[in-house]
């Protein structure tokens, strides 16, 4: 559950005409948790992806979960191997 005096203070802060810096410099938070409380659609997306997917709503909130998810993404894994990004071929700069 976030801390809604915290979510007050940054809808205070911006509505002040603060930057996202600023006010991530003046309160504990990233400028990506400003975002998601003051962009609707980044919000949005978030819960959408949350709904999506079951494992990513509550994995973080335990170390069982946590576990279980890391787990879980290793099988996947080795399943679907990610594509190899291609080697960058080294150039002589003479």
């Amino acid at each position: 559950m976030p801390n809604k005096n915290l979510k007050q203070k940054i809808l205070e802060l911006r509505a002040r005409g603060k930057t996202y810096k600023q006010i991530s410099q003046e309160t504990p938070c990233a400028i990506s948790t400003i975002q998601y409380w003051l962009k609707p659609n980044i919000r949005n997306n978030a819960i959408q992806r949350a709904k999506k997917n079951p494992l990513r709503k509550n994995w973080a909130k335990t170390k069982k979960g946590r576990a279980y998810y890391n787990q879980y993404m290793h099988e996947y894994l080795k399943k679907h191997p990610r594509p190899q990004r291609p080697k960058k071929l080294k150039t002589n700069k003479n």
